[in-house]
């Protein structure tokens, strides 16, 4: 046909034979006349954009024929080179793997094209072993095993990396043989590597998050079918979460640590379990804080609690304050089910104490603010349903005013000997520890979910009482209920916490008003400086401190000059402009009759002019029955 374009008709014009001749002439300028031919004849049936199409066609069918026959070689059997200086070899996970046009063996990846023979990709083995889809996100990684010194070694990237030159000499930094001149080459064979093995690099889904995924009674590091892919951005976190030392060593230590009564560890540890029973309980996210001025092993308790799960020791498990609050949102998120432990809320950071408020209702809503990206899109809003233990020298309502953000906090006072012997029970579960937990989940998901419903419920009940405040009720409910399981399997030891041992750590509704609060604060005060106020025993002549007001023991009141008032609320967390109605509502404020202003006009017993002052009453007996919500006018 070829030979006689003239005589060709329209339909043979278009005849897959005619292209198919075409291309078999290996001569350019033959092959290029040739062309030049066809097109004048579809020029006379005015079908020369048909017959431009058809060449187009057949220039990619050509090219596809060409990849094909380029499959000059297989990668040879991993298990040939495999042991050559491999500690751990994983010959049933490494696989024979068809490379397309690029020869691949023990001295590294190589081009077999007749255009760029020998054209070097990489000077080491290195193929992509599994695809990784990313179940929150959607999107794919590639993890590359790659041989360096006669060591395998596994990477997981995002597949993006490993498909632009510009990306993938990021690859240096982990030991990858790649630079900006072999970048190209790199990735065009592990892109024909992936295209050509489809079979092969099986599609895994995967998840960034610790602990309960999306997948039923799935549990990351515990369960193998979804694999975790959060390596890179918390990766001495991660690593922390393993199993070492003796299981009976460390079951030995918290069996006497549950045995001498103190209940401070018993709840930390409670609180570790109960972590996980967030998602299946169905309930919001809560912190539990151990304060206490006295080191009497705040710390150690926080390290009984992580040893449940992972490695206590410094820098590994255990977190601390001296943070931002993105990055606590992404240890959360990361987490997930595990329970967040920071250690010593005085280490926090000036901007996380600004805004500790914020903070304890964003660990306790269970997700994170909402933040675009650098192509202004949304970026993935990160999430947990977990417990965040924390320790400090004084109480995290310390740092908070409103009762919303109170009443989602156990707070646990410490004694001064928490531990007979600290030091046993940190060297212990330092090197024994992340056995628990696995045991814990284990039982968790072959329990019944109308069960443990059933027993938190039952806990809910005891624990209710017209004072207490249902979400702490629900908190502190969650921890007996994972103490009584872990009581049953784990310890076997009879000593589960009861209602009555831990009612205590409940706030009661009248102090979570921050009128109350403020005012519990106050009476105190009076107490502990009375020396700054006219009309005390405590009030010396020899004393030369400042005059903050006086005291009318007889009248049962008190009058504070305002700008002392002021400072002295302002001081330790607590805001005037909130009080002063509340407490005028409360009928504990006197004032003159203009109601715009909370000062009242009296005679100080050392002025010989009257002037303005807050005048409260000294209510010893006051308790606010009504909610949390202070009343303004």
């Amino acid at each position: 046909m070829i030979e006689q374009i003239n005589d060709l008709d329209k339909e043979s014009l278009l005849s897959d034979d005619l292209y198919e001749e075409l291309y078999q002439i290996q001569d350019g300028i033959e092959r290029t006349n040739k062309k030049n031919e066809i097109l004048m004849k579809a020029k006379e049936f005015r079908i020369t954009k048909y017959v431009e199409d058809k060449m187009k066609i057949w220039v990619a069918e050509l090219r596809r024929r060409s990849i094909e026959q380029q499959k000059v070689k297989k990668f040879h059997k991993v298990t040939n080179f495999f042991n050559n200086g491999m500690d751990n070899p994983k010959p049933d996970e490494y696989f024979d793997l068809d490379c397309g046009s690029w020869i691949a063996d023990e001295n590294g990846i190589y081009s077999a094209d007749s255009e760029k023979l020998g054209q070097v990709a990489c000077r080491h083995p290195i193929f992509p072993l599994r695809a990784l889809k990313n179940l929150e996100t959607g999107e794919e990684q590639i993890t590359l095993a790659y041989k360096i010194r006669g060591t395998w070694f596994e990477h997981t990237v995002p597949r993006v990396v490993i498909s632009k030159a510009s990306s993938i000499v990021e690859l240096a930094r982990y030991g990858v043989s790649v630079n900006s001149e072999t970048a190209k080459y790199l990735v065009s064979y592990l892109g024909e590597v992936q295209d050509f093995n489809d079979d092969l690099i099986k599609l895994k889904e995967s998840s960034s998050k610790l602990g309960w995924t999306r997948k039923g009674n799935i549990f990351i590091p515990y369960d193998k079918e979804i694999e975790f892919d959060g390596e890179g951005r918390f990766l001495q976190l991660f690593e922390s979460v393993t199993e070492s030392g003796n299981f009976d060593d460390w079951l030995e230590v918290a069996k006497e640590v549950r045995a001498s009564g103190a209940i401070e560890p018993r709840i930390a540890l409670a609180a570790s379990f109960a972590s996980v029973l967030i998602k299946p309980l169905g309930i919001l996210p809560f912190i539990v804080d151990e304060y206490g001025e006295t080191e009497g092993g705040k710390t150690v308790c926080l390290m009984l609690a992580a040893s449940v799960w992972a490695d206590p020791g410094e820098s590994r498990f255990i977190g601390d304050f001296k943070t931002t609050d993105v990055a606590l949102e992404v240890r959360c998120d990361l987490m997930n089910s595990l329970p967040l432990i920071l250690d010593d809320t005085s280490k926090a950071t000036a901007r996380i104490r600004e805004n500790f408020e914020s903070l304890v209702y964003d660990l306790c809503s269970g997700k994170g603010k909402s933040r675009s990206n650098k192509e202004l899109g949304a970026n993935r809003e990160c999430n947990w349903q977990n417990i965040t233990i924390c320790n400090g020298e004084r109480p995290l309502s310390g740092y908070v005013e409103q009762g919303g953000a109170i009443n989602r906090i156990l707070e646990v006072r410490c004694g001064e000997k928490i531990f007979l012997n600290p030091k046993r029970v940190a060297e212990t579960v330092k090197q024994n520890f992340g056995f628990a937990g696995r045991v814990f989940v284990e039982h968790i998901k072959e329990m019944d979910p109308v069960v443990i419903g059933k027993l938190h419920k039952h806990f809910e009940e005891e624990l209710t009482t017209p004072e207490s405040m249902q979400k702490q009720v629900l908190a502190l409910a969650c921890v007996l209920t994972a103490d009584a399981i872990a009581t049953d399997f784990i310890f076997k030891d009879g000593r589960a916490l009861s209602p009555d041992e831990v009612a205590d750590i409940l706030t009661k509704r009248s102090y979570v008003s921050e009128g109350a609060r403020c005012y519990e604060f106050i009476l105190d005060e009076l107490e502990i400086h009375e020396q700054y106020f006219l009309g005390t025993l405590g009030r010396h002549q020899d004393f030369n401190g400042d005059v903050w007001g006086e005291i009318k023991l007889s009248e049962g009141k008190v009058y504070f000059i305002p700008q002392a008032f002021n400072n002295l609320l302002k001081k330790n967390g607590f805001y005037p402009e909130q009080f002063l109605p509340w407490a005028r509502n409360k009928h504990l404020l006197e004032t003159d009759s203009d109601k715009k202003r909370y000062t009242k006009t009296v005679r100080m017993s050392t002025e010989s002019e009257p002037k303005k002052v807050i005048s409260l009453k000294i209510d010893h007996s006051f308790s606010d029955e009504t909610d949390n919500e202070i009343d303004f006018d």
